[in-house]
Order: structure tokens, then sequence, then C-alpha cells
């Protein structure tokens, strides 16, 4: 009797150091779970079994694609016109013309109107007379002016000739194009809960 109660206790506690290292193994502080109903067997196979994590697919909005601004420069815009340039400047001219002479005939008086008082003898008598003289005229001709001389102006308009001239239309410019970022909605795997190990006691398996 003394002899069956020794053994059963050096099983038991070959049991437990066997239960200690293989839990220090593990990485684990605690070994399998010991039933308390009955004594355990001398041998035990236990095997590590891992529960797989649990996933879930989830639809989550993704960005494919983020914000971005590029800088475009417009050049200037050139252009082509007409415009005139004065080749001759306007002149002006002055013309003159003489005067304008005609022989005409005048009359020249050669002696006034006038009265003389003259001494005449009748029948041994003496009288004054009076005698009016009429003017005494010459006739000749005479180089008259007929008009004056005179001065014109005449105008010579100026000579302009069109060229093309290169003109600015719109200058250049420096502007932003923005886009906005680009989402996408995706089906994403998601981790709901972790897997776990734990110690399962094997039956019917190899032997430990």
């Amino acid at each position: 009797m003394l002899t069956r109660s020794l053994a059963w206790i050096g099983a038991v506690i070959g049991l437990a150091l066997a239960f200690s290292g293989t839990a220090i193994a593990g990485g684990y502080h605690h070994g399998p779970k010991v039933h308390a109903y009955g004594p355990p067997a001398a041998r035990a196979c236990y095997k590590k079994v891992r529960t797989p994590d649990v996933y879930k697919t989830v639809r989550v909005k993704v960005m494919v694609q983020p914000a971005s601004c590029q800088t475009v420069h417009d050049p200037a815009q050139y252009g082509w016109t007409k415009r005139p340039v004065v080749i001759k400047p306007e002149r002006v001219i002055h013309h003159q013309s003489p005067a304008v002479y005609r022989h005409v005939a005048v009359s020249k008086m050669v002696r006034p109107a006038g009265t003389v008082w003259k001494h005449k003898r009748w029948h041994g008598d003496t009288y004054m007379c009076r005698e009016d003289r009429p003017a005494v005229y010459r006739r000749s001709r005479a180089r008259v002016m007929v008009a004056p001389p005179t001065v014109q102006a005449h105008v010579r308009p100026a000579k302009v000739r069109m060229v093309s001239q290169k003109v600015l239309i719109h200058p250049g410019s420096t502007r932003q194009i923005c886009q906005p970022p680009v989402y996408q909605w995706v089906d994403q795997r998601v981790l709901v809960s972790p897997g776990s190990e734990a110690w399962q006691p094997v039956h019917g398996g190899p032997p430990c």
C-alpha cells in the first residue's frame, strides 16, 4: 500500500514538471488545464491549436489620386495692323500774280477854264468885255493798273504710306489649374477579432 502511494505521488510530480516545461517553451506561464476529477494519467499528449483570425469585408472610401495644381503660362498675343506714315509733310506754296495794266486814252487838262477881260474899242469908245474861256484838254494814252498784284497760297497735301506694325493684343499671364482629389469606393478586409492559441489534449495520437 505504501509503495502504490509513493508511485502515485511521483507520477503527479513528474506530470506537473512536464506541464511547466511545455508551458514555458510555448510562451505561456500556465500549463494545460487539469481536470479536477480523478487522477491524471501518468503520460498525456497536448497539441497547440490556433484559432484563425476573423475578418470581414467592408466598403471604404480611399483616395486614389491626391489633389494637384498645375501652373500654366499663357504667352503674349501679338497681331499686325496698318498705320499711316507721313513720307513728305504738307507744304504751302505761294504763287504771286503781277499787277495787270492796260493802256487807255485819257484827257489831260492843259488849261483850266477861266474868265478873261479884254479891252475893245467900238466907234471910238473903249469897252471892257468879259470872255469865258473853256478848259483846254489834250488827249493822250496812259498805262493804268487794272488789277493789283495778288498772292495765292496753294497747299500740297502730305504724302502718306500705309505700313504694317506689330502690336500687342493680349499680355501674357500665369494661371493655376487645380484638380480636386479623386476618391473611390473599394472592398477591404478588416480584422474583426484576432486568432488565439490553446493547448488541447490529443486522444489516440502519437505517444509523448
